[in-house]
């Protein structure tokens, strides 16, 4: 991955791929064409629960956030366990937020 593609370098690079529904822009014309699906009354993966999507994967993230129970990503700072890794990275602001409050708690008065 070139340093122009990096995740990291795309919040600071223009979204020229603008969809023509709604007019949200999108750094590449593959990320445009992924989010093109949004608007596509065709929604041929369906779910056991009668929820329909347009692509597979939205599919199988609505599966996994919502009819998985198995929560194998576990908080290494209190063992708390979730079904997602962006739930355990989330989950992670709270510790972070503590450990902050806690160092200010320990700022010499002045």
């Amino acid at each position: 991955m070139s340093a122009a593609t990096t995740p990291a370098t795309q919040k600071t690079r223009s979204r020229n791929h603008k969809c023509q529904e709604c007019a949200k822009g999108f750094h590449t014309r593959g990320q445009l064409r992924n989010h093109l699906s949004v608007h596509n009354l065709v929604k041929p993966f369906q779910c056991h629960c009668g929820d329909a999507f347009a692509t597979a994967w939205r599919l199988d993230t609505h599966a996994k956030n919502v009819h998985c129970t198995a929560r194998v990503y576990r908080c290494e700072v209190c063992a708390k366990m979730f079904k997602t890794s962006s739930h355990l990275r989330a989950h992670g602001n709270v510790h972070r937020a503590t450990a902050r409050a806690s160092a200010t708690d320990r700022l010499p008065a002045g």
